[in-house]
């Protein structure tokens, strides 16, 4: 029961959780979260070490993993940044997983394709070799296979990716 309460005061905290890769912080990222808090309406996590809309900050020297997941499971929606250099980044790739487990597929779930091919990021679990050569985000997982401490994560990011990619609208491309 404890663990209960302690979920439902979690819960809603923030409108929107920002996932995003450093690539995006000073462009298109920091423009959205921008134009969202001065809708008035909604309070964003944006991970620079503040809660935006909060009194909260992510505390130095704490558990900061832990800090960001509790941000993901306190946001009634997610909004993916998934840019070139995302799946790079082993932190963007364990928010996607919390976020795809919290949201699933409840439609809370925003995932923009920030200068990347929509099919790059579902074909991520295809073995087709010649699907593969210009696949970055196929070529990040590869290299976080052989990594001892993250390759027992790589089918979940994998996973998240293609249910994220799954529900794609539209994407930005270098010309739009």
């Amino acid at each position: 029961m404890g663990s209960s309460s302690s979920s439902t005061q979690i819960a809603n905290r923030y409108d929107v959780f920002l996932s995003f890769r450093g690539d995006t912080r000073y462009n298109f990222t920091s423009h959205l979260d921008s134009a969202l808090r001065k809708s008035g309406l909604i309070s964003t996590f944006k991970d620079e070490n503040k809660f935006h809309k909060g009194k909260d900050k992510l505390q130095k020297g704490k558990d900061i993993e832990k800090q960001l997941m509790e941000a993901i499971e306190g946001s009634r929606y997610a909004v993916v940044v998934l840019s070139e250099e995302y799946a790079d980044s082993d932190w963007c790739l364990k928010e996607l997983a919390r976020i795809v487990r919290c949201m699933g597929d409840s439609g809370r779930i925003l995932p923009i394709f920030y200068h990347v091919n929509v099919s790059h990021v579902r074909n991520v679990k295809s073995t087709d070799v010649e699907k593969q050569k210009e696949n970055r985000f196929w070529k990040a997982l590869e290299k976080h296979a052989k990594n001892p401490s993250l390759s027992q994560y790589v089918e979940s990011w994998k996973n998240a990716l293609v249910k994220v990619a799954d529900q794609h609208k539209d994407y930005v491309t270098a010309y739009t």
